[in-house]
């Protein structure tokens, strides 16, 4: 019989697994506790400009990405009696939307009345509204996309430009 003990340590865990050998682990999770840092800090920001929006999307793309895939991973670990490689690359397979949906959807949210869960469907058809929004800008910026302002004779934005200005980012 393994007994398992999880110790988390500052931004990471430590699990050791007691038996016949001894194994010890041990996750660190700065990346991902920077980067949420990062969007804390520019969601408080005032006044953040392109550069700081620029890489608050690739911040918040790798907090979301990660939590949720780790979420996800945890919860297939706990509810899957099948542990693979192959089983895994399914995971990776589905986008993070795709998850945030299924998790949204298919959670038994307690609701008081038809109404309130009426209300619940609005806000979570929302939340997948702008992760949608937040997924198109993120992969312009990962696909190299321009930030262009043409100023003169005829002026124009690109897209990104467009969708990066702080007006419209929600």
């Amino acid at each position: 019989m393994i007994n398992k003990r999880t110790i988390v340590i500052g931004s990471g865990e430590f699990s050791m697994n007691l038996g016949e050998e001894a194994v010890f682990t041990l996750e660190s999770y700065n990346f991902f506790e920077s980067k949420k840092e990062y969007c804390k800090n520019y969601i408080l920001n005032k006044n953040p400009d392109e550069l700081e929006t620029v890489e608050f999307f690739l911040s918040l793309h790798l907090v979301l990405e990660i939590g949720v895939n780790s979420f996800f991973r945890k919860y297939y670990d706990i509810n899957s009696n099948i542990h693979s490689p192959q089983k895994e690359k399914e995971i990776d397979n589905i986008s993070f939307v795709d998850k945030i949906r299924f998790f949204l959807f298919t959670s038994k949210f307690v609701f008081d009345n038809d109404s309130d869960r009426l209300s619940a469907g609005e806000v979570m058809t929302s939340l997948i509204n702008k992760t949608n929004d937040f997924n198109y800008i993120r992969n312009m910026i990962m696909h190299g996309h321009t930030i262009r302002e043409t100023i003169g004779k005829i002026n124009n934005k690109s897209a990104l430009k467009s969708k990066l200005e702080a007006k419209q980012v929600d």
